[in-house]
């Protein structure tokens, strides 16, 4: 009996060790069960209480019953809800099916329709297509006629057409032709005015120049005469008189575009000089040059109005 008590309690002790391990919580609660009927049994037996071992006995079986009891309603317990989660499953998958179905005939019914609706489309195309007739032969010559007719219409136009624009042409070039020589009209009549402003007076100038000459020559021979006589105050009088005279002359022909070049020492230009005499010269003056002036040039714009009329320096002879 005393083995018995300590067999018991180091079963306890180690029980509590174990129950704190978390491997064995599981199986905890069963053998804590058992453990306490035994250790009632021991209780029973070190107290001397033989007359009780038949009600220790009773209440051994009757925990071992309360045990399947429980054990049994755990199972029951255990498959109820096996069987209610093989239930939701199956609803869950009926209610899957069901969708899937309603989804497939809900297609089928849209393919239906719209085969329905195509074939109300084309059988309304159909009616709406006329039908073809039949073909008149002569409908059809009379048509072939026509066309033929139609065609050389066509080309007659297209000949028409072409000459018109030919003639066009034609015109535009006459009409720039004639917008050209309007132009070139315009420009010479411009330049006809100008050359009149400026060179109108050529011919009434070119007789003053005589006069002009004549002025020259007075003060040319009073000039020669106060060299002989100086003190001939008469003279004198009537050389800055006619002095006076010849600067305006050439002041009025300046004002008109008229001036005098220079011609003595120059070599001679047949554009400017009239050559009147060639006249024997020394071996430094080159031949060709002018030697002596009978009468001056003038210019008036960029015109010769009068040439100058002088003698050159003649070629040396070789004898």
């Amino acid at each position: 009996m005393f083995r018995l008590r300590n067999t018991v309690t180091l079963a306890t002790r180690a029980l509590a060790r174990i129950a704190a391990k978390p491997v064995a919580r599981a199986i905890h609660s069963h053998t804590t069960t058992k453990v306490s009927n035994a250790v009632t049994q021991v209780r029973y037996f070190s107290a001397g209480e033989q007359g009780k071992e038949s009600s220790f006995w009773s209440d051994i079986l009757r925990g071992k019953k309360n045990e399947g009891k429980a054990e049994e309603a755990a199972q029951a317990q255990q498959q109820e809800q096996q069987q209610h989660q093989q239930q939701q499953q199956q609803d869950t998958q009926a209610q899957a099916q069901a969708q899937t179905q309603a989804q497939a005939e809900t297609k089928q019914q849209a393919t239906n329709g719209a085969t329905a609706a195509g074939d109300v489309t084309a059988d309304a195309q159909q009616q709406q297509q006329p039908q073809p007739e039949a073909i008149d032969p002569a409908a059809h010559e009379k048509l072939k006629a026509d066309l033929a007719s139609s065609q050389k219409e066509i080309e007659r136009l297209h000949t028409v057409v072409n000459e018109k624009e030919n003639k066009i042409k034609e015109l535009r070039e006459s009409l720039l032709r004639e917008l050209a020589e309007q132009e070139n009209v315009r420009a010479r009549a411009a330049k006809d005015v100008q050359a009149a402003r400026a060179y109108g007076v050529s011919s009434f100038a070119k007789n003053l120049l005589d006069v002009v000459d004549s002025l020259d020559m007075a003060v040319n021979a009073a000039n020669k005469s106060m060299q002989e006589n100086p003190t001939n105050d008469a003279l004198k009088n009537l050389l800055e008189g006619v002095d006076m005279t010849r600067k305006l002359f050439f002041k009025g022909l300046e004002s008109a575009g008229i001036k005098k070049f220079e011609s003595m020492g120059q070599k001679v230009d047949p554009n400017l000089h009239f050559i009147t005499a060639q006249l024997p010269a020394g071996p430094e003056v080159e031949p060709g040059t002018i030697t002596y002036v009978i009468k001056e040039g003038y210019m008036i714009q960029d015109r010769v109005l009068r040439p100058a009329q002088v003698a050159i320096a003649a070629k040396p002879s070789q004898n």
